[in-house]
């Protein structure tokens, strides 16, 4: 193996299904070259239920992604933007049925549907908010509730605040308050 492809020690003693989840996104954003592997593709694979489906799917698109570079360098020539896009089927990689494509704001943060392209949701905290402490619950109008998922304490007490939740990265999303700078980390339970 020649020095300029080795990979450096740390990224060897991560797990191989994070090496190759690190290593797809940096194949389907290299300038000048096209992939059939896109964010749909990848949330995809990133919904799957257990680890080795995960991993099956994301080789799967490692594999189709090194395969179109493979194509592109071999006949220095551009793909046809026109063309279709291959992509696994779901089927064929997990066994699973395919993910809903709803898109509706009432399934904003549910793990079992990744597919939600939301960057945020706005809606009134219900009755009075009196920050958070640990494990604290915020109850919308919207009929959605989050829990506190990150350590930390803010105080302030005020009526039905508009409360923003905003995705974060990795699958978090953190939560802020009107008019206060502070930001907790949350999961919906409901």
């Amino acid at each position: 193996m020649a020095a300029s492809s080795r990979l450096p020690f740390f990224f060897m003693i991560l797990h191989p299904s994070i090496r190759l989840a690190l290593m797809v996104p940096t194949l389907v954003v290299l300038p000048g070259v096209t992939s059939a592997v896109d964010d749909a593709d990848l949330l995809r694979c990133a919904a799957m239920s257990s680890d080795a489906v995960k991993l099956a799917c994301f080789e799967a698109l490692a594999t189709q992604a090194k395969n179109d570079l493979a194509t592109q360098a071999a006949t220095s020539s551009q793909i046809d933007a026109d063309a279709p896009r291959q992509t696994p089927s779901p089927n064929l990689v997990s066994g699973e049925g395919e993910v809903a494509a709803t898109r509706k704001q009432d399934e904003f943060g549910l793990e079992q549907k990744p597919d939600h392209k939301e960057a945020r949701i706005q809606a009134r905290h219900v009755g009075e908010f009196r920050g958070w402490s640990g494990q604290t619950l915020f109850q919308l109008e919207n009929g959605q509730l989050w829990q506190q998922a990150s350590p930390g304490r803010f105080f302030q007490v005020t009526q039905q605040p508009l409360i923003t939740i905003r995705r974060g990265t990795l699958g978090s999303y953190w939560l802020s308050v009107e008019g206060a700078n502070p930001r907790v980390r949350v999961i919906r339970v409901k």
